[in-house]
């Protein structure tokens, strides 16, 4: 799993790369299926929040 933050004074933004067993391909996910598919084996870097246009909400 990676995660990539977007900061910037107006914007708050995080996006999750997985790269699956026996796979080579890093692929984008969207948070509610990644924590879905890992379900509560490891989520410290996973936001739980809620989202607005810009981003995370703060």
């Amino acid at each position: 799993m990676r995660v990539t933050w977007l900061l910037s004074y107006t914007t708050m933004d995080d996006a999750y790369y997985i790269i699956e067993y026996g796979s080579d391909v890093c692929k984008p996910i969207e948070r509610d299926a990644l924590l879905e598919k890992i379900g509560e084996y490891e989520t410290t870097y996973i936001y739980r929040g809620k989202y607005d246009s810009n981003g995370k909400v703060r």
